[in-house]
């Protein structure tokens, strides 16, 4: 029997509605999906193949800012443009769009770095 290589880190609440947060141990980086299929909740991925903590929670933060960019609309892609690489979205908000999506990021990271830390632990690979 295979190992799991995504593992469940729990339910949080960032910005307008709540995601489910995976670990996963296949690739590098992150990913967020707000319609992952027709009942899903929005899901986050982070990658546990990181050596440091610090790593993973690099990750944790820009896909959770860039997910509460997405979702205020404040994301974009320039017009003409087919989206061939993350490199070409822009963030456009002022500072107090910037301040409201940096208390939605600090509640949702309150709730889930113990939770994302015990999981990691647990299932990272060993070095």
């Amino acid at each position: 029997m295979s190992k799991p290589t995504q593992h469940l880190v729990g339910t949080y609440r960032l910005g307008l509605t709540n995601v489910e947060l995976y670990g996963t141990t296949t690739d590098y980086g992150g990913s967020f999906y707000f319609t992952p299929d027709d009942k899903a909740l929005p899901r986050m991925k982070v990658s546990f193949l990181y050596q440091y903590w610090r790593e993973v929670v690099a990750v944790l933060l820009h896909e959770s800012l860039e997910f509460l960019c997405a979702q205020k609309g404040v994301r974009v892609v320039p017009c003409g443009h087919w989206m061939q690489s993350s490199d070409l979205y822009s963030f456009h908000f002022d500072h107090s769009q910037f301040s409201l999506m940096m208390e939605d990021q600090g509640d949702f990271l309150a709730h889930s770095l113990p939770d994302l830390h015990k999981v990691w632990q647990k299932h990272r690979p060993k070095q």
